[in-house]
């Protein structure tokens, strides 16, 4: 009887009365949180702080790598995720926020890919989102104003804008390209050559000053490592193992189908290409890199002489540099100077009145490419390349003077420049 008289819980605290409490009482903690942060936050402002700066780095970093991810794959020509998370995930990155240079560097290379494959509609709609973004940015406006000029029906509103753009801002490479080509394609060829005159004028300065960096370094020696780009590709393609590790990998960053590559060390194919890829072997080049890298494949360079050089240039864009080679001499080293992109060709030496030319095959170089003929150094620093001048001493020769002559021209945005063209009247 008396069990039946007894109160149950649920009559005593009915559940709102439990709602009740549980949000009382979280709220009393909250509140006591709060206040022993507020009293604490003074002594501990370095901590909190770095605490922020720590969250906020990482997620700068996190954002930073997923942009410089997209600016690579539409260098290779694939756009389509670029512009999506343009409009979705990276819609809110404005003008100000951390993030801003990368979303501007992207939508400079969605651009210059966009009219590359003369998508000229989409290059008016993004460039027109990017003036949206910042609407005092130069790139942009030259964007929208080439866009305009390909366009059917406001050609000439375009050319207007490029003209009057180069008018404001002549020392914008972007702007200089499109005005240059735009008035050739309209036939207005004395008004190119004086933009080109112009844009020759404004840089002979620093064109000047640069052709005074080169310098050569004499050698007894030089290492037997590999040094050429195609060096390290012809490695892989020796080996069997690494060019099918690199056929993988190939068909991997191509998002080909991998099932047809065999499990190897308890990975599958597509384990195995992200392994490489982490490494950073995103072209046959550096995966040959990573492959030799031991320092026992290198003899020590014996230097015999290193100095800085002028090169010379004539008015028929020649250009040389002479010195005097001890006749223990093997190797001729040849630094180009740093932040600055060069072509050269038609590489030859002159030893006691004779001229020998030098083939492209037969010079050694590092951080520069060949291409159509030539030597190409790029914005890699240290570039150089390296000419054998042992067959030139004849038996028993003491010290020659040597001559390298070369075809020297500044590569540009509007195109390749002689370099004479800047030494005119200096």
């Amino acid at each position: 009887m008396s069990t039946l008289l007894r109160p149950r819980a649920k009559d005593l605290w009915p559940p709102f009365v439990f709602v009740k409490f549980f949000g009382n009482l979280f709220l009393l903690i909250g509140a006591l949180f709060c206040l022993a942060l507020f009293f604490l936050a003074p002594r501990y402002t370095s901590l909190i702080d770095a605490g922020g700066n720590l969250w906020i780095e990482t997620y700068a970093t996190s954002q930073s790598e997923q942009f410089r991810a997209a600016i690579k794959e539409v260098r290779r020509g694939r756009t389509d995720n670029a512009m999506s998370n343009l409009r979705t995930r990276w819609n809110a990155v404005q003008k100000g926020d951390r993030s801003f240079r990368l979303k501007r560097l992207l939508l400079h290379t969605l651009a210059t890919e966009l009219h590359k494959q003369k998508r000229y509609q989409e290059l008016l709609d993004w460039s027109r989102e990017w003036m949206t973004l910042d609407s005092r940015d130069i790139n942009a406006v030259v964007f929208w104003n080439e866009a305009l000029f390909r366009s059917s029906d406001r050609s000439a509103e375009g050319f207007r804008g490029l003209e009057d753009t180069w008018s404001r801002f002549p020392y914008s490479k972007t702007v200089n390209k499109y005005y240059l080509a735009a008035l050739k394609e309209r036939g207005a060829y004395d008004k190119a050559s004086s933009v080109m005159a112009y844009y020759i004028q404004s840089r002979r300065n620093w064109v000047i000053g640069k052709v005074k960096q080169w310098k050569i370094f004499l050698y007894a020696d030089y290492e037997q490592a590999l040094i050429n780009d195609s060096d390290y590709e012809n490695y892989v393609d020796s080996q069997p193992d690494l060019a099918e590790t690199w056929a993988l990998i190939d068909d991997y960053l191509l998002e080909n189908p991998l099932d047809h590559y065999p499990e190897k060390h308890g990975l599958n194919p597509r384990q195995q290409a992200q392994y490489w890829v982490k490494r950073g072997a995103t072209s046959k080049l550096l995966f040959g890199k990573l492959h030799n890298t031991d320092p026992k494949n290198s003899v020590p360079a014996v230097t015999l002489y290193s100095d800085e050089v002028s090169l010379v240039t004539d008015s028929d864009n020649l250009s040389y540099i002479s010195f005097y080679v001890p006749s223990q001499t093997k190797t001729v080293r040849i630094d180009l100077p740093d932040g600055i992109n060069l072509s050269i060709k038609n590489i030859q030496i002159r030893v006691n009145g004779e001229q020998h030319s030098i083939p492209l095959r037969q010079i050694r170089h590092k951080n520069m490419r060949v291409s159509n003929n030539s030597l190409h150094s790029s914005n890699k620093p240290d570039p150089h390349f390296l000419v054998d001048v042992a067959q030139f001493f004849a038996a028993g020769a003491q010290d020659i003077e040597l001559d390298l002559t070369m075809e020297v021209e500044l590569v540009s945005s509007v195109g390749n420049i002689a370099l004479a063209e800047f030494l005119v009247g200096t």
